[in-house]
């Protein structure tokens, strides 16, 4: 897979690449590829979440479930880039998959990421801090609204079409969920363009082709990016 995607993105400026192994046991890993440059990267393998049940305040969200809500699954991976002596904070996430049953350690997950943030922003609150990458939770649930009742923007607030139904123009994922997202600090979404946000559609299947149904899981067709679509916003520096 890397190979592949280093080809395809052969002399377009992503000369800057990490990866790294995030604890989970299937060996998955979190990467940032950059047209700039990586100061510093960290994960956070070893963080005690238990300790997030405390910032659980008002209704909505999931019971405790005594086997969640210990340990990130898959570590956020935070990485420094200087964007030509721009300064930006990145935290690339994914967050615990599956169905309502795992809210609970979606939302321990979301909160932990909040308070490295919260941290962040308390040493210096005009820094460029985004948290971006797979939720598996819709704008509704209470894993993303963490990071808005934390103070951060969500790049929806930046889309071009923002009344009525848009569901359809916002969709990032095959099953027709919302489940990627960017959240900015303040001072970063001080410079996000208006009307700058968008999905990028890539390749997907034929209708009929269920990954749920194909008992080879990793066999999909040709062509076949991801289950999910990138999102992207535009951001000029003030």
């Amino acid at each position: 897979f890397r190979r592949v995607l280093f080809r395809s993105l052969k002399d377009l400026g992503y000369d800057h690449v990490y990866s790294e192994d995030v604890g989970y046991y299937r060996g998955v890993e979190q990467a940032c590829l950059s047209r700039f440059p990586i100061k510093s990267h960290a994960t956070f393998v070893a963080e005690d979440l238990s300790d997030m049940d405390a910032k659980r305040e008002g209704e909505g969200w999931a019971k405790k479930k005594p086997d969640q809500g210990k340990k990130f699954q898959r570590s956020p991976l935070k990485l420094e880039i200087d964007v030509n002596g721009y300064p930006l904070t990145v935290y690339s996430v994914h967050l615990k998959a599956g169905g309502k049953e795992f809210d609970y350690q979606r939302e321990s997950e979301a909160l932990q990421v909040v308070q490295f943030v919260t941290d962040d922003l308390a040493k210096n609150p005009e820094a460029n801090v985004v948290v971006m990458g797979d939720f598996n939770a819709t704008p509704t649930q209470k894993a993303p609204k963490a990071f808005t009742e934390g103070g951060m923007r969500t790049a929806y607030d930046f889309r071009g079409t923002k009344s009525g139904n848009t569901k359809d123009l916002y969709t990032t994922h095959d099953s027709g969920r919302a489940i990627d997202f960017i959240f900015m600090s303040p001072g970063l979404a001080a410079d996000a363009v208006d009307r700058g946000f968008f999905v990028l559609s890539t390749m997907h299947p034929e209708s009929t082709y269920r990954w749920q149904d194909d008992p080879e899981k990793e066999k999909v067709p040709a062509a076949y990016a991801s289950d999910h679509c990138p999102v992207a916003i535009d951001v000029m520096r003030s």
